[in-house]
């Protein structure tokens, strides 16, 4: 009978037939079986992303000493984790200890609660009625932003006889979700025939919370906030958790923090934004946590006038020496990077040189010594004394930091590191 190999290609929940012998690979590899009784064959990608354990506990560090020991901690782990690995990320804040972690829908719940993640989950997402049922099963706490879903969830409770903990979120001012201020009083009533539904938190967003220079507009939001809440307890209803503040908030403005803070950016070493830097580098330290890697595939010389990629988009104007990367857009290394954005080899930058293509992006490391074939490649993070900034990339792209990381394909390994 064949061995039973220990792990498969695919990782943990998106195993399409899942056996009870898998486990999860590490050091960048993973065992591929095909999900079959042969035995596994090592296999090393073309890609992956190192996530520096060290680095986001001493993150955690620090936001854990600016918020306080008395205001609980949310870690937000939507977007795979802002593109880090919901699972790898979610168990180093688990052995942080963090109160809460926060997703976006419930399959990334799902797949938490089954590698056995067992802190409080708040959805902070839409909901579609379909999933109503899976939030008793596997602990969730929705946070309702509508009076439609507060009927609807409500209305579910009644139906099975259960219980559920949920947060309300209030708009005070971004006008995408939460409950206005004119409908209180609705909100009330509903609640009032839900009595399985349990308000343990209240929750709004800050629409300029990252601009400093703009203090007037969150302050008026929190007030506004402040405002509802004192509604609520009028009406004798006790709300256990407050929250508004986001990375920006809890960095910048103090009197967010209130009795939890829902922290992403921060936590992955990154600033919300310039306005925040400025004004919290000097007291508070971030590092980021994610570099992005690749390995040379092929290096050649070629003669100047040369033509390089797809439509001839870049003309060698020197006799050249390139390096071709086995990644791409399907990567996540976006086609807008091609004559545009740079890496790092032997800690020293190499130009996009033509298009980026789906698999392959080709370099100019004409002005580096002796690159050759498997040379490491950083395509985000640090190298050296040398460092390719998710905000570098964005200014290349015209975007911001959190959607670099977020755009990484998540079936590229993520390897826990420190």
């Amino acid at each position: 009978m064949a061995r039973r190999p220990s792990s498969c290609g695919w990782a943990g929940s998106r195993c399409p037939t899942p056996k009870p012998w898998c486990s999860t690979a590490s050091a960048g590899t993973a065992l591929a079986s095909c999900c079959s009784e042969r035995q596994a064959t090592v296999i090393t990608p073309n890609t992956w992303v190192e996530i520096d354990r060290v680095v986001l506990l001493a993150n955690i560090h620090a936001c854990r000493q600016l918020i306080g020991p008395h205001c609980r901690l949310l870690a937000l782990v939507k977007g795979n984790a802002y593109g880090h690995g919901l699972l790898e990320v979610a168990r180093i804040f688990l052995d942080a200890g963090v109160d809460y972690l926060g997703i976006e829908a419930v399959g990334e719940a799902i797949a938490l609660r089954t590698a056995g993640i067992s802190c409080p989950l708040l959805l902070v997402g839409p909901i579609p009625e379909a999933n109503i049922p899976l939030l008793a099963p596997y602990r969730l706490m929705p946070m309702l932003t509508s009076l439609a879903q507060v009927q609807l969830v409500g209305s579910f409770t009644h139906q099975v006889a259960c219980a559920l903990d949920v947060h309300l979120k209030f708009d005070t001012g971004m006008h995408r979700q939460g409950i206005m201020r004119d409908e209180l009083p609705e909100l009330l009533d509903v609640l009032a025939k839900c009595p399985g539904l349990h308000v343990s938190g209240v929750a709004t967003h800050l629409a300029r919370a990252d601009e400093a220079e703009h203090p007037e507009w969150s302050r008026r939001q929190l007030e506004r906030f402040h405002e509802m809440v004192t509604i609520l307890a009028a009406a004798g209803m006790r709300v256990p958790i407050r929250h508004a503040a986001n990375s920006a908030a809890a960095l910048l403005w103090p009197e967010a923090r209130l009795d939890m803070v829902r922290l992403g950016i921060a936590l992955y070493g990154f600033w919300p934004g310039p306005a925040v830097q400025k004004v919290c580098a000097d007291h508070v330290t971030l590092r980021p946590v994610m570099t992005w890697k690749t390995r040379v595939a092929a290096v050649k010389n070629v003669p100047a006038g040369c033509h390089v990629g797809y439509n001839a988009s870049y003309t060698t104007v020197r006799p050249s020496r390139l390096a071709v990367l086995p990644v791409g857009y399907y990567d996540g290394y976006s086609r807008s990077l091609s004559n545009r954005g740079q890496v790092l080899i032997r800690g020293m930058r190499a130009p996009v040189c033509g298009r980026v293509s789906m698999n392959l992006t080709t370099v100019d490391v004409t002005d580096i010594p002796d690159v050759q074939l498997g040379d490491e490649v950083v395509l985000l993070g640090r190298q050296g004394h040398a460092m390719i900034a998710a905000e570098d990339m964005a200014d290349w792209l015209g975007t911001i930091h959190y959607e670099v990381t977020t755009r990484i394909n998540p079936l590229i390994p993520r390897v826990v590191v420190g």
